[in-house]
């Protein structure tokens, strides 16, 4: 992860990095680098991350996707962190990272900006600058123009999941990318932001049966109304009033 400009200090950016790398190290899968697949495509190619990202879009691919994404494959986390989620760089750390250096990991979980068609939100090619980005404000652009400012193409987040971790629903692959959203202003603030239906899923949609959960909930709060079911809920709206305000603006993965 690349978080900023490298300053020689251990700052908030890089404390969010390695927050973000003890969670995907303590998953069961990680993403490696393909070295023979790359360089089938790309003889010369560097190895390192950035190189690979400078690439850009990989010619011909069908549906399209980057030389980074295409690199990379699904394999057994042979190093597991198995400490705290704290952003701070510990011994257990320190020994998940040397491994992840030494077998060619990358972060399973990859974010990109695509341009995607006006006429059928298709995604054609990445955005500037828009291969594997971490910040939630490295991209701000929603609309590419053309010489006579009319909008030609918008600006689209797609993440694409290597971990396995979640059970997607019925009909939904984790070997695709899957729309997250788009960058959105609000006088001097900004930040993610997902449209519906083009940036969600229907069936992911949180409502009130969702939040509930199991079948027998309902039945449980008629019967003890006073009971410790019920004090879920009470909580509920000020909780998630807090939630949104919270990540309102925050990083994309």
């Amino acid at each position: 992860m690349f978080v900023g400009t490298p300053d020689g200090g251990f700052g908030r950016g890089t404390e969010w990095a390695v927050r973000e790398f003890q969670i995907y190290a303590s998953m069961a899968n990680a993403a490696q680098l393909n070295q023979g697949r790359l360089h089938g495509w790309q003889p010369q190619a560097g190895l390192t991350a950035p190189e690979v990202m400078a690439l850009g879009l990989r010619p011909n691919s069908n549906p399209p996707e980057s030389y980074h994404v295409a690199s990379l494959d699904r394999v057994a986390n042979g190093s597991r962190y198995t400490g705290p989620i704290s952003g701070v760089m510990n011994a257990n750390t320190r020994t998940a990272m040397e491994h992840w250096l030494r077998n060619n990991y990358r972060c399973p979980v990859v974010i990109e900006a695509w341009q995607v068609a006006t006429g059928n939100n298709q995604r054609t090619t990445p955005y500037t600058n828009g291969v594997n980005i971490w910040n939630f404000d490295e991209i701000t652009q929603g609309t590419v123009r053309n010489a006579s400012n009319r909008v030609v193409a918008r600006v689209r987040m797609f993440s694409r999941d290597f971990t396995g971790h979640y059970t997607l629903p019925n009909g939904r692959r984790d070997d695709q990318y899957q729309s997250l959203g788009s960058y959105a202003r609000f006088m001097t603030y900004g930040g993610p932001m997902s449209e519906v239906p083009n940036h969600t899923w229907a069936e992911a949609e949180m409502t009130p049966e969702r939040l509930i959960g199991p079948a027998t909930t309902t039945a449980i709060l008629a019967a003890t109304p006073n009971g410790a079911a019920a004090s879920t809920y009470p909580s509920m709206p000020t909780m998630t009033l807090w939630a949104l305000s919270a990540r309102a603006i925050g990083p994309w993965a």
